[in-house]
């Protein structure tokens, strides 16, 4: 696609996000409602649940947060569109909008269901800056690049720490709405199968059996002038496979310059006027 960037080493990519681009902003268009409510719901009531209304609920949930905790939501708003488009074996099995309040959601960040391995896999989403002081900014690429590999693998870190202590929680609460999401985002044909899956793992959690869930570790990294490299993403991965934590992992590492044209680009959308963002 057009503006984004994809480089891949065995189960790691890295994708950068070059332009918000034509394509990219109608794949948003495209993909927005399905993501914050279920596609099962978005289709049963598309005038209820429209682009519009979505974009109105988006900001009632986004515009009283820090700039840190908008830095995430728009870091897993992202993450979401680019699973289900680059990765064309999952099927995206939770939805983004808390269903009891005015919040995201809570507990897995998003859940998958890998159509080729039969399996769920659950993700965690850390988004960051590279650098805090842009105005002060003594470039140096070398410096730089060093810097966004640093803090890159910091993300993924957090993202594996947080996915492993969630996966071996024994609350219920957490697996009861990975069910109820089921129930927004996938067709009856299949609805039996992934909540049986999801039980599946809950019970072998909850009996504290030794066994491994599979994992998608996401980090949305923004940063202008430095570069987290894949072999930095691929490093990273192999010490994850030694310590033997998860069935199956892989690393998404997502890097733009800024989480505000996102932002700027949907608030347009919801005034109904034109972004020009990049």
């Amino acid at each position: 696609m057009d503006g984004v960037k994809i480089n891949k080493s065995d189960n790691c990519y890295k994708v950068r996000i070059t332009k918000l681009t034509d394509d990219l902003k109608q794949l948003i268009r495209e993909k927005l409602t399905n993501i914050c409510y279920g596609s099962v719901r978005a289709k049963e009531d598309p005038n209820f649940y429209s682009y519009k209304s979505t974009l109105v609920n988006f900001f009632e949930r986004y515009d009283d947060k820090f700039a840190k905790q908008k830095k995430g939501i728009i870091g897993e708003l992202i993450a979401h569109v680019l699973l289900t488009n680059s990765f064309k074996q999952l099927n995206t099995a939770s939805v983004f909008f808390n269903k009891e309040e005015k919040s995201m959601r809570k507990g897995f960040d998003i859940v998958v269901y890998d159509k080729t391995l039969n399996s769920m896999f659950y993700c965690e989403v850390k988004s960051g800056e590279c650098c805090q002081n842009k105005k002060n900014c003594n470039y140096n690429r070398q410096k730089c690049d060093n810097k966004s590999n640093i803090k890159n693998k910091s993300l993924l870190a957090k993202a594996k720490s947080d996915i492993h202590n969630r996966l071996i929680d024994k609350s219920r609460i957490i697996w009861e709405g990975a069910l109820i999401d089921i129930n927004l985002t996938t067709p009856n044909k299949v609805r039996n199968k992934l909540q049986a899956l999801l039980k599946t793992d809950y019970s072998q959690c909850e009996e504290q059996k030794d066994y491994k869930k599979s994992v998608i570790l996401i980090s949305v990294l923004y940063e202008e002038k430095g570069n987290a490299s894949i072999s930095s993403i691929k490093e990273f991965f192999e010490s994850l496979k030694k310590e033997n934590l998860f069935e199956n992992s892989i690393i998404l590492s997502i890097q733009k310059n800024t989480y505000k044209t996102i932002e700027d680009f949907l608030r347009q959308e919801m005034l109904g006027g034109v972004s020009h963002a990049k």
